[in-house]
């Protein structure tokens, strides 16, 4: 790597034969913000990426000319299909098979919940603790792996640090490659998300107890879960002759990483804590309705699946890993984590037990870590009912040690950094990072090792 300081030169000037000092300056045409003042003028790398509507307001106006122009003849469709090999015409909504008049509320990977945490929490019908399970917390205090920080430190320094995209460099542009060390090959939150994560499971495995699962457990990714229900959420009165409180809502989780195990894992909650949650309200987002994100379809197909063949030795889910690679916030990370943790535990309830909604007599748990390579993000979900129709009776569970601060806008919670910060412009260490949190990592191990003792 170039020095990044200031490097003053002596030169000799031919014209007025006085020495005078020269300064490299990096140049301004290589920022991605484009423009020639910093941090002004920014200009996005793909304007299909930005989000015009933010706020998600409906459009009050439309051109004139906009239906003619997007009016669909659906038989001219039908003539062109005579004569093009191939050729899918165009049909009205109404015509399509799998259209149906009970609108569809789906969720899906790329959804981000207004409410967040607390929108989730009412969706799949769950109660928040604000403390890790009792198991959890115990794991957290047995023996470490030997010199386990100094195991730790490596891997997001070399993620941060060493592991360079080579797609980001230019060996042909001899005149461009001097400018590579200060802009090119600084590895990006794709490449730095998945090296932490792997290479914190592999550390996992050098834990004493891991040997007894290691032929029991697998890393798997983006397997497709999808499941649906009928969720019924008590709304005000006032609002029930205005809006419709029974929603058919279609979840499908795919992407991250699922640790499947050969045994599931045993309860967080006993049977009087279950009885428990009927006493306990569900979080209050009023007048935000669960649903108010959620894509509407008239066109689906109501499909369960756990993304797995049937029979297979290792079906249960242990673990379930989210890349933060869009840049979520904290809470709309956690809404997708108790989300997809829900489709995965809804789908293979549905598969033990039946599609007809019922108390589960065993209940079914897993766990999920979220995170972008340095923030991490843990929760734990019990699934104890498929009974959705009510906001009353025996509810989910759900477990998360996140810090978090009231506003005005209700509580928030946020996320656990390992490190504050690790890069080649971190000049007050001589590692190149600060602010580690050795307490991260324990947990993160404390959940690997559930189930083995």
């Amino acid at each position: 790597m170039a020095n990044r300081g200031f490097r003053v030169a002596n030169a000799l000037c031919p014209f007025y034969g006085a020495s005078i000092s020269i300064i490299p300056i990096r140049t301004m045409r290589y920022h991605a913000w484009g423009g020639m003042k910093r941090g002004k003028n920014r200009i996005p790398l793909d304007w299909r990426k930005v989000d015009h509507n933010p706020a998600k307001i409906p459009w009050a106006w439309i051109p004139d000319k906009w239906k003619q122009e997007h009016n669909i003849d659906y038989e001219y469709e039908k003539e062109l299909a005579k004569y093009i090999p191939g050729y899918e015409p165009k049909i009205p909504d109404e015509e399509h098979p799998d259209y149906h008049e009970t609108v569809n509320y789906s969720f899906h990977s790329d959804t981000k919940l207004v409410e967040g945490f607390r929108q989730a929490l009412c969706l799949t019908k769950s109660v928040l603790y604000e403390e890790m399970p009792q198991n959890i917390q115990q794991l957290e205090s047995i023996d470490e792996i030997p010199d386990q920080d100094e195991k730790v430190v490596p891997i997001f320094q070399k993620a941060n640090l060493f592991d360079i995209d080579p797609v980001n460099l230019d060996f042909e542009n001899s005149k461009g490659r001097r400018y590579q060390d200060n802009f090119l090959v600084y590895p990006t939150v794709q490449r730095i998300c998945p090296s932490v994560l792997e290479n914190l499971i592999r550390l996992c495995y050098q834990h004493p107890l891991s040997s007894r699962v290691i032929s029991t457990r697998i890393l798997a990714k983006d397997v497709e879960c999808s499941t649906y229900m009928q969720r019924k959420c008590d709304v005000d009165p006032e609002m029930t002759s205005l809006i419709d409180n029974n929603w058919l809502v279609s979840f499908k989780s795919q992407g991250g990483m699922h640790l499947l195990s050969k045994c599931p894992l045993k309860p967080f909650a006993n049977a009087k804590e279950i009885e428990n949650t009927k006493s306990v309200a569900l979080p209050n987002i009023f007048p935000v309705l669960p649903v108010v994100d959620l894509i509407k379809k008239n066109i689906y197909k109501n499909i369960t699946s756990t993304g797995l063949s049937n029979g297979a030795t290792l079906s249960n889910l242990h673990t379930l890993f989210l890349l933060n690679l869009s840049g979520l916030t904290a809470e709309e990370l956690y809404g997708q984590m108790i989300c997809q943790l829900f489709t995965c535990l809804h789908s293979r309830a549905v598969a033990k037990y039946g599609a007809e909604p019922l108390d589960l007599p065993e209940p079914i748990s897993a766990q999920a870590i979220g995170s972008d390579g340095q923030n991490f993000h843990f929760a734990c979900m019990q699934l104890n009912t498929t009974m959705m129709d009510s906001d009353q009776g025996v509810k989910n569970m759900v477990w998360t040690n996140a810090p978090y601060e009231d506003s005005s806008l209700g509580r928030r919670y946020l996320s656990i950094p390992m490190y504050d910060k690790c890069a080649h412009n971190h000049w007050e260490s001589q590692e190149y990072y600060s602010g580690y949190d050795p307490s991260v990592f324990r947990t993160f191990l404390a959940m690997w090792l559930n189930g083995t003792v």
